[in-house]
């Protein structure tokens, strides 16, 4: 789901993607004005439908027990998407997806994301290498 929406961030520049929700200017600025200090904490998939509405799109299933990604976006294919990427597993214990990052346009470079602490974990436990 997380690739999905890479894929989807080339959709939506070519005006390919529907969306389920439309976010109105203003309110993508908001988001996306909110975004980097909003991970300053940890949070779930409640606080992020709680904190910016329903998603424009959502890749993964309706199972909480299981990851996915939230967009946010406009019509404007200039405005990149806002996307929330969320992990959880069936051995995690938690009830709902944490929020690990949000990353504002389609590319994979590092100064595209705003990672959670959760989201760095498992960088700094050393679990991930690279």
């Amino acid at each position: 789901m997380h690739a999905a929406s890479v894929y989807a961030e080339f959709c939506h520049r070519r005006g390919w993607l529907t969306l389920d929700r439309i976010l109105s200017k203003d309110e993508y600025d908001a988001v996306r004005g909110d975004l980097h200090d909003w991970c300053a904490v940890d949070r779930d998939l409640p606080d992020a439908v709680a904190a910016f509405g329903k998603p424009s799109v959502v890749f993964g299933g309706a199972n909480p027990r299981t990851g996915k990604a939230l967009a946010y976006a406009t019509t404007d294919p200039e405005d990149p998407m806002l996307v929330l990427h969320l992990w959880n597993d069936y051995g995690s214990g938690r009830t709902q997806p944490g929020v690990l990052a949000a990353c504002i346009g389609g590319d994979l470079l590092p100064e595209s994301f705003t990672f959670t602490p959760l989201g760095w974990l498992p960088r700094t436990s050393g679990e991930v290498s690279g």
